[in-house]
């Protein structure tokens, strides 16, 4: 399946990431519908509300290191972080390594046959086991690292059913930690030189003034 172009790894807000996460889920599963994985709370998801699809949410955030480093504004190296930035003698910027947990619903299952029954694989239960699987196939360490992620642990597939309007609503629900990498910069205007005066008063009351 042709992937979209990966985004950069270092994203500072929590829906660029989201953006970022369902992207590379849709490829992990090897899904061609672009809006199968969807940011969890939207108030009128696209699409048939019938078919399957899945949703994401950014749990919580983990700082594991960080790395602060200073660079002359004209520094080419700190050119791609200083976007919008005043002109400074001098920027700062920290890198850092976080992790994020990021809940992963899929609701309803796929097609059934004739008895109600949906084919294997289909079941949205089966689908959270298989994203979980899916994430250690090197298809998936290649297109992680061009988006700047890594798949660290999952933890347990529950399968969450519940019963909606009289009616049994399929769901299964799995966390995912990934580590990504973040930057922050912000510029600071620095001096060479001050200017001081001095006086100095001589024994007989003159005042004299002495600059440097």
């Amino acid at each position: 399946m042709a992937d979209e172009e990966p985004t950069p790894a270092l994203v500072d807000a929590s829906t660029a990431l989201n953006l970022l996460l369902r992207r590379f889920l849709t490829f992990v599963m090897g899904y061609t519908d672009t809006n199968f994985f969807r940011p969890a709370g939207q108030r009128a998801p696209a699409g048939n509300a019938a078919t399957p699809y899945a949703t994401i949410q950014i749990l919580d955030s983990e700082l594991l290191s960080f790395n602060l480093k200073r660079f002359a504004f004209d520094d080419p190296q700190a050119a791609t972080y200083t976007t919008g930035l005043e002109p400074a003698d001098l920027v700062e910027i920290i890198s850092s390594l976080e992790t994020v947990t990021v809940s992963v619903q899929f609701w309803k299952d796929g097609a059934v046959d004739g008895a109600g029954r949906a084919a294997w694989g289909e079941k949205a239960f089966d689908r959270a086991r298989r994203l979980v699987k899916r994430l250690e196939l090197s298809s998936s360490v290649e297109q992680a690292n061009l988006y700047g992620l890594g798949y660290q642990s999952a933890g347990k597939v529950r399968n969450l059913p519940a019963v909606v309007d009289a009616g049994l609503e399929r769901r299964s629900q799995v966390d995912i930690v990934f580590s990504f990498g973040d930057a922050e910069a912000a510029a600071q205007s620095m001096f060479a030189s001050v200017a001081v005066g001095i006086q100095i008063q001589q024994p007989d009351g003159h005042i004299s003034e002495v600059s440097a």
